[in-house]
């Protein structure tokens, strides 16, 4: 009908065009509000919820854990990693990172010198350094004497502290500033040549001046690990063109550990195992890719459709059901994406949307309902009085009607009771007056009786007639 009636179109056209409206002006003021801590929250949990993606078997970590502090009954020196550097450079590894600094070590002025002039043209043996600097900076950042000349390479770790989430949680790794590429970048190429362009692939994105991407995290532990005083005791390893990583998981201190989308316990994934998940998702390309904030608003603002349709027009329950289904429909959307492409979309400002949609506009649609109800109610109201004065009306009616009849009536028996007769035409005329003030007076009555049964004051008075006598007042009035 409301094709054929263009009021009623109009009337709709109009009512879209107000929830087009209001869910707009929601998205944009939901998303004039940063909420990135809530997202980045989401997306733990998504990374926790998701399989992890399978590693890439070219990784070793050596590790300088309490078992090596139980064996040795103190912390390796200087001459304890020369022995173990040894021994994986006997193994003819592709790459050996040591994520602390050789000065930490114990030792003597002769073993350190003797330790630097024998590794220093080492050429894939690098010593990282946590930091970030221009590369017209490089010397203010090598190792102090006499490890100055051993190889130093950048390779940082991030933590989201004064941006992003802002809760100390390493999601993003970077992978070049200012054109100067990270350790990470230059050991993954050596299986993923492609990210020599790594600013035009999806997913890594500008901040201040560095290229990043998110870090496809494995739970701790997926990767083999081997203890210090272990490795310094074998005679050879099979580690052949794979890349070693070596640190501390001795709890020492907070610095050798990061907070992880898996867990925020302190000592949850140390360095080393960090450094094999960076460099692990740039080998594999499964950084997640997260969307801009164009898709943010846009889903933010079709969630916010649905849930302003489902309130102002849908039965309590049909809406219900409805945003029900529309929220966990949308989480199961958005963790299947993730779980098996590492496609990012926004979760917290459209789930906001929901709940704030809803509660803004249900207030407004009781408001509203409440105004028909009472309009209803005067309506309501007003035909009571109007059936009242109608009901009224005929009841006084009909009472003064009777009166008139009467007089007919009573007129009539005494015109009967003269003792002048009357002649054959005027005596039929008599009775015909009688007859139709009969006919007149049940009428009369059959008002009053009505108005009786919209009062639902009515009584039955069942009583016997002859029949012949019904057909021949039929006969006569017809």
């Amino acid at each position: 009908m409301a094709k054929d009636n263009p009021a009623l179109q109009k009337v709709s056209l109009r009512f879209w065009l107000l929830k087009i409206v209001f869910a707009i002006t929601a998205s944009i003021i939901l998303n004039y509000f940063e909420l990135e801590s809530v997202e980045s929250w989401l997306y733990d949990t998504r990374v926790r919820l998701s399989p992890s993606t399978e590693i890439s078997d070219i990784f070793q970590l050596v590790l300088i854990d309490e078992a090596t502090f139980k064996e040795k009954q103190r912390y390796p020196s200087i001459a304890d990693l020369e022995l173990v550097l040894d021994k994986i450079i006997d193994s003819e590894p592709r790459a050996i990172m040591v994520n602390f600094a050789p000065q930490e070590l114990d030792g003597t002025v002769e073993q350190k010198k003797s330790f630097a002039a024998k590794f220093e043209k080492q050429t894939n043996l690098y010593f990282t350094r946590d930091e970030l600097r221009p590369e017209n900076e490089y010397e203010s950042s090598l190792l102090p004497s006499p490890f100055e000349k051993l190889p130093v390479a950048f390779a940082p770790k991030t933590h989201d502290r004064k941006s992003f989430a802002k809760d100390g949680v390493t999601r993003r790794l970077i992978i070049s500033y200012q054109g100067q590429a990270m350790l990470q970048k230059k050991l993954a190429m050596l299986w993923n040549p492609s990210l020599l362009n790594e600013g035009h692939q999806r997913g890594i994105f500008d901040f201040f001046g560095s290229h990043q991407a998110y870090v496809d995290f494995r739970p701790a532990g997926s990767y083999p690990r081997n203890s210090f005083y272990q490795v310094s005791e074998l005679k050879s390893e099979t580690w052949t063109s794979k890349i070693v990583i070596l640190g501390f998981d001795a709890q020492r201190k907070f610095d050798d550990y990061v907070l992880t989308p898996h867990s925020r316990d302190a000592t949850y994934m140390h360095l080393p195992e960090m450094q094999a998940n960076m460099i692990d998702t740039l080998i594999q390309g499964t950084w997640p890719v997260r969307y801009s904030e164009i898709l943010n608003f846009i889903l933010t603002f079709l969630i916010s459709l649905i849930t302003i349709h489902g309130v102002l027009v849908l039965r309590p329950s049909q809406g219900l059901i409805l945003l029900g289904g529309l929220v966990l429909g949308y989480i199961l959307w958005t963790w299947s994406l993730f779980a098996a492409f590492r496609w990012w979309w926004p979760l917290a400002h459209p789930m906001i949307a929901v709940f704030l949609c809803y509660y803004f506009f249900i207030p407004y649609r009781l408001i509203m309902e409440n105004r028909k109800s009472w309009e209803y109610y005067q309506k309501n109201q007003l035909l009571k009085q109007v059936e009242e004065l109608k009901t009224n009306f005929i009841s006084m009616m009909s009472h003064d009607l009777k009166t008139p009849i009467a007089r007919i009536q009573g007129m009539v028996d005494v015109i009967k009771k003269e003792k002048t007769p009357l002649s054959d035409l005027q005596h039929d005329a008599v009775d015909t007056i009688k007859h139709s003030s009969d006919d007149l007076l049940k009428f009369i009555n059959s008002i009053l009786n009505y108005a009786k049964m919209q009062s639902e004051g009515v009584v039955l008075h069942k009583t016997s007639k002859d029949i012949n006598q019904i057909i021949e007042d039929v006969v006569r009035k017809h």
